[in-house]
């Protein structure tokens, strides 16, 4: 936390009350938690708690079908359409996701099973769309007269050179 925040946690007992602390860093981050609830008195450790594995962001760490239970809930709460996630331990957090999680969305049909043919190109501007950008090349590329007298390939014979 101390990174992102700009305020040296390791300073603060567990127990003591964190208040606004003034810093150079990131100051929402450090607002946020010391502003959001003005009724509410955040101690050091319990920030730790909080903040330990996934930042200021939800945490979810149960078994596949209360995590799904978790997402469905905020989906419909919010009308979300999707999630960023992020790793708490790089790559097996990712993994566990798709082969426990997934699968549960899966059932409940809130996550899809298989994507429509084609490319994001072609689903954005349709099927005929084409992949490929103009080639725009000088006249010296294409008239062979032209080579050595134009100002590419007098470039690129210097730039060999």
């Amino acid at each position: 936390m101390s990174g992102w925040t700009g305020v040296d946690f390791s300073r603060f007992a567990p127990d003591d009350v964190f208040e606004h602390v003034e810093s150079e860093a990131i100051r929402t981050v450090v607002e946020a938690m010391s502003s959001a609830d003005p009724s509410r008195s955040w101690t050091a450790g319990e920030i730790a708690d909080w903040c330990g594995i996934g930042g200021l962001s939800p945490v979810s760490v149960r078994n596949p079908v209360e995590v799904a239970d978790e997402l469905a809930g905020w989906a419909a709460d919010t009308g979300v359409d999707g999630f960023n996630l992020s790793y708490a331990v790089l790559d097996a957090g990712f993994r566990d996701f798709i082969d426990l999680v997934v699968p549960e969305l899966q059932n409940r049909g809130l996550y899809k099973e298989q994507y429509a043919e084609g490319t994001l190109r072609q689903k954005l501007f349709g099927a005929a769309a084409d992949w490929r950008f103009p080639i725009r090349r000088p006249p010296c590329a294409t008239n062979p007269s032209q080579r050595g007298r134009c100002r590419h390939s007098r470039r690129l014979m210097a730039a060999l050179h």
